[in-house]
């Protein structure tokens, strides 16, 4: 066979099989999201058919933000995909805010006072932000012309991994062994379950009853496609050797939906753990829900 024949061919079936073993997380995007989850500085965003437009409307200033309401998780090697439809007029800048707990500890301008159209790629771990980041905000700016916009085609923030990472991978449907507390469950046929707060009670919880081996040290990423009227706290109830139950710890307080993580190897595991069950609170007011759909360890 000829060499260069043989060198295509290597490289065509590496490509297929690392196609084959990779996959992605998608912590957020603005084209799924939609405008509701925007916040507004001294600009406003609007869904169009396609797009979402940001538009400068500040009185004082030919310039103004909008901004992701609720945060996410912070992962080192997560991907921020900027895709603009169309620059209309002036330039933008976007920003990641880097938060420890709630407070805001960095701000950094990933893309700055840019007028290109198209796809434009972040990688978060390459940016310089602080060590003890654990979430971040997305801000996007318009400025330097009366009324500057942009049309927003996506935002998309990944974290691309391969499959093998994966050392635990639990979807939740009808056949997932959990209790509710205070609260009511109802697992959807397709995928997820829903917890919603009985009469009169403030918070509620779901218990996934499976227990799993305390040994594992990669990251728990619990994933709620929506969360309404209140936020979730994600508790680790710790067993021992025959299933006795030792304790609980919060690894994950008063999030709202998406993608949240947890590191296991910082947990401070009650004396003689053997294993744990994921346990998570749901607090807010009358009838507040939350849709639950996948927890999953990676290394």
């Amino acid at each position: 066979m000829n060499k260069k024949i043989s060198i295509i061919l290597a490289a065509v079936l590496f490509a297929g099989a690392f196609a084959a073993t990779a996959a992605e997380l998608l912590l957020f995007s603005a084209a799924d999201a939609g405008a509701d989850v925007w916040s507004w500085g001294h600009a406003q965003i609007k869904q169009q058919e396609g797009s979402l437009l940001v538009q400068e409307k500040n009185p004082d200033g030919m310039y103004g933000d909008v901004y992701t309401s609720d945060r996410c998780s912070y992962m080192s090697d997560g991907l921020l995909e900027l895709d603009v439809l169309r620059v209309i007029s002036g330039k933008f800048t976007l920003q990641v805010l880097a938060f420890h707990g709630e407070s805001l500890i960095q701000t950094i301008d990933v893309i700055k006072n840019s007028v290109q159209a198209g796809k434009q790629t972040v990688h978060l771990g390459t940016i310089g932000l602080p060590p003890e980041t654990d979430s971040i905000l997305f801000k996007v700016w318009v400025a330097d012309a009366e009324g500057a916009a942009i049309e927003l085609k996506d935002l998309r923030y990944t974290v691309p991994f391969a499959t093998e990472r994966v050392l635990l991978d639990r979807k939740i449907d009808t056949s997932t062994p959990c209790s509710a507390e205070k609260a009511s469950w109802n697992a959807g046929a397709t995928g997820g379950g829903t917890l919603t707060l009985n009469p009169s009670e403030t918070y509620g919880a779901v218990l996934f009853t499976e227990p799993i081996k305390k040994n594992y040290q990669g990251n728990l990423m619990v994933y709620a496609t929506s969360v309404k009227g209140g936020v979730l706290t994600v508790q680790l109830c710790a067993l021992d050797v025959n299933g006795a139950f030792l304790g609980s710890v919060d690894v994950i307080k008063r999030a709202p939906g998406g993608w949240h993580k947890a590191a296991l190897g910082e947990v401070q595991w009650p004396a003689e753990t053997d294993s744990f069950q994921v346990k998570i609170w749901l607090e807010g007011g009358e009838a507040a829900s939350a849709t639950i759909n996948q927890f999953v360890i990676l290394n």
